[in-house]
């Protein structure tokens, strides 16, 4: 799973990396490591991309919308 790293409240980024998961400086918002909101005013979780891991190229794959 790969997680967009932009504030659901006011689209602030990128968000800061904690011992915890994720805060947003702007308007203090937190998200756990999985995306989901424990703290602030953020509305949702953080957007979610599956992943698609390549073990023989080394390589992970975000799949995202267009």
């Amino acid at each position: 799973m790969a997680l967009a790293l932009v504030c659901t409240h006011a689209g602030y980024y990128p968000l800061e990396i904690t011992a915890n998961g994720f805060f947003c400086p702007l308007h203090g918002s937190s998200f756990s490591k999985s995306g989901g909101v424990t703290g602030g005013i953020a509305p949702t979780s953080l957007r979610r991309f599956a992943t698609t891991y390549n073990g023989s190229a080394g390589t992970v794959t975000i799949n995202r919308p267009a």
